[in-house]
């Protein structure tokens, strides 16, 4: 049974005098700027402890009761926080890089500003976690639960976040440059602005995503589910998009220079007014909206331009048969 300590030892652990503290009740207690580093604190009840700007270097906190506890400033460098309860806790601007945090659960917690560059995260549930401004480069996410989690702002930079669920994140205007998201679910995300240049994203639900004016040159969307997706005014220059399938996409804008579009589906989408100087080999265009899209230079061998709206598209200098058959080319410019 877990006691209540004295005002005199709870002078004594504020000041790192007492190493040990698994028989203590900390719940509830003042314990700001407490001087706390490599002490065991594992199993222990810090719920609703105020913990602000606590020194935590190292600690023992494994299995250790943390819900709604005020964790903000608090440094837990190689902190050992396995199946701990932060249930609704404030860590914000919290350092936690290089934290063990198997089993730990963030749902509801408050995480802008934190710290967590090069942790390892797989399998944490974030679920509803804010996470704004937050460093998480080189982060490492995979299988993680992000839904609902709001990302905006944060820096993810060579993030790992492979067959994690993103679904309904808020990532606007992150920082994604190189990250990893092969098979992740971010069906209703919205990345909306994000940079994902070079990120790798084979195999990744995109459903109904929000990536308006997003950059994703030279990203791999190798077989992407992208249907229903916003790419308005998206930069996808030199993006591979081989067998993606972008059935009712929307795309008016969009850059898609020198991209890969090889045997992908646009049925439906609208590209008007895109730039469309690529590889579109045996791509599916039917019923597609390609007014006023520039296709000059692209090769469009065997692609498939069935009942297109084609008006005053440019296709000069394009190459390569493709199948026009019930198109509309009024106003379009050939060879």
């Amino acid at each position: 049974m877990s006691k209540r300590p004295t005002d005199t030892v709870i002078e004594h652990i504020k000041k790192g005098k007492i190493k040990d503290l698994q028989e203590y009740d900390l719940s509830e207690l003042n314990l700001r700027d407490a001087q706390l580093k490599g002490c065991n604190l594992e199993g222990v009840n810090l719920h609703k402890a105020n913990l602000e700007g606590a020194g935590l270097e190292g600690a023992y906190l494994r299995d250790a009761n943390l819900e709604g506890a005020n964790l903000q400033g608090a440094n837990l460098l190689l902190a050992s926080l396995e199946n701990t309860n932060l249930v609704g806790a404030n860590l914000r601007r919290a350092n936690l890089k290089r934290a063990y945090l198997e089993g730990v659960s963030f749902e509801k917690a408050d995480l802008r500003g934190v710290d967590l560059e090069g942790s390892n995260l797989r399998g944490v549930n974030f679920e509803r976690v804010n996470l704004e401004d937050a460093n998480l480069c080189r982060a490492d996410f995979q299988k993680a639960n992000l839904v609902g989690a709001n990302l905006e702002g944060a820096e993810l930079q060579g993030a790992n976040f492979r067959k994690a669920n993103l679904q309904a994140v808020n990532l606007e205007g992150t920082n994604l440059h190189e990250g990893n998201f092969q098979k992740a679910n971010l069906e209703g995300a919205n990345l909306e602005g994000a940079r994902l240049d070079y990120a790798k994203l084979q195999n990744a639900n995109f459903q109904n995503a929000n990536l308006e004016g997003a950059n994703l040159q030279f990203a791999d969307l190798h077989g992407v589910d992208l249907q229903g997706v916003n790419l308005w005014h998206a930069n996808l220059r030199n993006a591979n998009f081989q067998n993606a399938n972008l059935e009712g996409a929307e795309l008016q804008g969009a850059n898609l220079y020198e991209g890969n579009f090889q045997k992908a589906n646009f049925e439906g989408a609208n590209l008007e007014g895109a730039q469309l100087y690529a590889e579109l080999q045996k791509a599916n265009f039917r019923n597609a909206n390609l007014e006023g899209a520039n296709i000059g230079h692209a090769n469009l061998q065997g692609a498939n331009f069935q009942k297109a709206s084609l008006r005053g598209a440019d296709f000069q200098l394009a190459s390569g048969r493709a199948n026009f058959e019930g198109a509309d080319t009024e106003g379009a410019l050939w060879q």
